[in-house]
């Protein structure tokens, strides 16, 4: 996914139920996250969110200026950024997939912003004009699967 940017915004902890109003203010304007993650810090906790770009709509406009209103207590940056991500069967049950996504996109020196895994899927974050590169690098990585048309008549014979 290209043309989003990632919001990211540090909250003190004595402020989550404000920023949580911000948050669902922002959900009734329509402005909808692609991921959301977040990680504990000093000053409270980090939430990353990637929104789509759009200029006639300024996506994420609404939560800056949440932000901004207590400014004292929310710093934010953003930075534009792109979205590979991939699923497969049994990502629960196989463990290193990330692991070796990671290790690929650096050995292909392939610049990253936060790579998030679930169950079944890896995200990994990119600075802008970074997604065709580190979907070449993983796609030299891991098998993909392809799909025949068409059996041939050999094969429909054998497995029908």
């Amino acid at each position: 996914m290209t043309g989003l940017f990632l919001l990211e915004v540090t909250i003190d902890s004595g402020r989550m139920a404000s920023f949580g109003r911000a948050l669902v203010q922002m959900g009734e304007k329509g402005i909808h996250c692609h991921l959301t993650f977040s990680r504990p810090c000093f000053e409270g906790l980090e939430v990353c969110f990637l929104i789509q770009r759009d200029p006639d709509r300024l996506e994420g406009e609404h939560l800056e200026q949440a932000v901004q209103r207590d400014a004292e207590k929310f710093t934010y940056k953003t930075y534009p950024a792109e979205l590979v991500f991939f699923q497969g069967p049994h990502f629960g049950d196989r463990y290193g997939i990330a692991e070796v996504a990671v290790a690929a996109l650096a050995s292909g020196r392939v610049q990253m912003m936060a790579v998030v895994c679930s169950g079944a899927c890896v995200y990994i974050v990119l600075p802008e004009g970074r997604s065709e590169e580190a979907v070449r690098v993983l796609a030299g990585t891991f098998d993909i699967p392809k799909v025949s048309l068409r059996k041939s008549s050999e094969e429909s014979r054998t497995n029908p």
